[in-house]
């Protein structure tokens, strides 16, 4: 009957924290495929938009032939809480007290992280496609707000794949 029980904890443990996938959108969302939750989508409308706070190296803009989609917005995290669930639901299913009180320790660490997250770091993605269904090319750059502006922290550029 334990053994049960902790299957089916485990079973519903496991599909609670199961993910939408990215392309599964309503028929009347505009929202892109490659905007992410909890990000906020700004289209381009045509208007492509000083974005690189004058501090990324060059070529971090679209590649010829792609075509700026706009941006989108969002605020930087590092997912500690799902890997606390995680780290707890491996160590119980261990059946073994030291891996479990490991685990615990280590998912109490992972929980105080997730609560020290800083709220001010934000990152702006920004976005070109191909008009031959080309993988989708981003550029990220990293912020720090403070003094009412967005200060450059770093970026990075790649391929949607």
């Amino acid at each position: 009957m334990k053994k049960k029980i902790v299957s089916v904890f485990l079973v519903i443990a496991m599909l609670s924290v199961l993910c939408v996938p990215a392309f599964a959108l309503a028929p009347d969302d505009p929202t892109p495929p490659w905007v992410e939750e909890g990000e906020t989508w700004y289209p381009a409308n045509g208007i492509m938009l000083l974005e690189d706070f004058g501090l990324c190296p060059k070529g971090h803009e679209g590649p010829k032939g792609y075509i700026f989609q706009g941006y989108s917005k969002g605020q930087m995290t590092g997912h500690f809480d799902d890997l606390a669930l995680i780290v707890t639901i491996l160590s119980v299913a261990s059946k073994n007290p030291i891996i479990i009180g490991a685990g615990t320790i280590g998912a109490g660490f992972l929980n105080w992280l997730h609560g020290k997250e800083d709220p001010n770091f934000t990152y702006f993605k920004y976005t070109w496609t191909s008009e031959d269904g080309g993988a989708p090319f981003i550029h990220i750059i990293y912020t720090y707000y403070e003094d009412g502006i967005y200060k450059y922290v770093t970026c990075e550029t790649y391929y949607d794949i």
